[in-house]
């Protein structure tokens, strides 16, 4: 789902600020904590995992995760604060965003501060350690530059494994066909930009890739519960000039699917197996996750078809009816009952097995009133193929209130760190919690 830039909730596709809002008020103070016990959801037996301790990392919730070499990582994620009111580009952002860093693999963490008393760049557009050592961040938001088929974003540079920041580099994308005011967001408010997310990669010639979702002149499907919000599309980006510009390569996948379209997309290109050089795109619908694979760097693609994860079935509404009141004023609001899987995140192991990250809402808006359905939390998937199959499947968080966002990077041959959030919008006492996760086959 969309959300406005001058009116910014939390992050797109997701429930939009008042609706957040609404939700945390009915939350009160009966939120509960609980540290997470993986639980198996499905297991062929193929692949081996061992979930490490978890440990607090920050307050906020909605974590973005980036790694660099020798075991560093960032962490962003949305505090319970006001913003500085100081941000390129967007007028509004309800919280600000904080940072912090390790140099330990995750041992330890310190605060990294941007740009003194400024509102900090919203990494949700993904970063990436260059073979040269460079570090590559992108803001989320492409606004319009008021010429045809363009949009312009922010490009910040750190050379030093974020210990220091380069002033911000704008960025031009050329984007036949783009139409930044063809949706509403979620609140029926309007929205001029396209996002770009999580999705930022180095090929071997050195060329860069990005993803991204939203709008184009011909999107014109409303969405299942806005009608002034369209259908998504996700599309792909490469720059040849070290991110200074960017072209439209293909859309990835668009059309009448879920309740939202295709947006969230994840990316991940394969580099061993049977398949090296294969993108994997994973991408949020409102429903199903969706996957769509291209072998030539992107310039086509398959078409995109749901992700089935054993054990997991947002579906099977008969199981949770006991968790939606079917009479309450705010259920009636959001009467569907079904889950949705949101925001996933995809990692190629040394040992090519893919490891996704995804967020399970059930029932798809109720959790946000009732979060203890045991199937409602955070999960972790492993596939031996590609992603052409799941053999195992872990869920992290069961029952608790999470926003269902997650962060996967690996920091060392076949272990990831995994970070995940207990709380909900606008609380001070949301955790972003770590914890590191080792995948191998027997």
């Amino acid at each position: 789902m969309f959300s406005s830039p001058s009116v910014r909730p939390c992050s797109l596709l997701v429930v939009t600020f008042w609706f957040l809002a609404e939700a945390a008020g009915v939350m009160g103070a009966s939120t509960t904590r609980a540290e997470p016990s993986p639980i198996t959801i499905y297991d062929d037996g193929s692949i081996a995992v061992r979930v490490g301790e978890s440990r607090e990392v920050m307050n906020g919730v909605q974590p973005f995760l980036y790694g660099a070499a020798d075991g560093v990582l960032l962490v962003q994620s949305q505090l319970s604060l006001k913003p500085y009111g100081k941000r390129r580009r967007i007028t509004h952002f309800p919280w600000r965003v904080g940072n912090r860093i390790s140099r330990d693999y995750g041992e330890h963490w310190e605060d990294v501060i941007i740009r003194p008393g400024e509102d900090h760049p919203f990494l949700e557009g993904g970063a990436l350690q260059r073979r040269d050592g460079t570090i590559l961040m992108l803001d989320t938001y492409i606004t319009p530059t008021g010429n045809p088929d363009e949009g312009e974003g922010d490009l910040w540079i750190s050379r030093d494994a974020w210990r220091t920041f380069d002033d911000p580099v704008p960025c031009r994308f050329r984007i036949p066909g783009v139409d930044f005011d063809a949706s509403a967001d979620d609140g029926g408010r309007p929205h001029q930009a396209m996002r770009l997310h999580r999705s930022l990669l180095e090929l071997p010639d050195g060329d860069l890739l990005a993803t991204a979702y939203g709008c184009f002149k011909t999107d014109r499907i409303p969405s299942a519960y806005q009608p002034k919000m369209m259908k998504l599309r996700s599309v792909l980006f490469r720059s040849r000039d070290d991110g200074i510009s960017w072209d439209l390569v293909s859309t990835i996948a668009v059309g009448d699917v879920g309740s939202e379209g295709f947006g969230e997309p994840a990316l991940c290109r394969l580099s061993r197996g049977p398949h090296s050089g294969r993108l994997i795109c994973l991408m949020r619908t409102g429903r199903d996750l969706y996957q769509a694979t291209s072998d030539n760097d992107g310039v086509t693609w398959s078409a995109a078809k749901p992700v089935a994860f054993p054990g997991i079935d947002i579906h099977d509404t008969a199981s949770w009816k006991q968790f939606v009141n079917t009479e309450d004023a705010w259920v009636r609001r959001y009467p569907v009952a079904a889950g949705a899987l949101v925001d996933p995140e995809l990692v190629e192991l040394k040992s090519g097995v893919l490891a996704c990250a995804i967020g399970v809402r059930i029932p798809e808006k109720a959790c946000f009133r009732d979060p203890t359905c045991a199937r409602n939390g955070n999960y972790l998937a492993f596939s031996r193929d590609g992603g052409a199959t799941w053999s195992r499947v872990l869920q992290l968080t069961s029952g608790v209130w999470t926003t269902h966002y997650m962060g996967l990077c690996e920091i060392r041959p076949n272990q990831l760190y995994v970070t995940y959030d207990l709380g909900f919008w606008g609380r001070p006492d949301n955790r972003i919690m770590g914890c590191t996760a080792e995948a191998s086959v027997p």
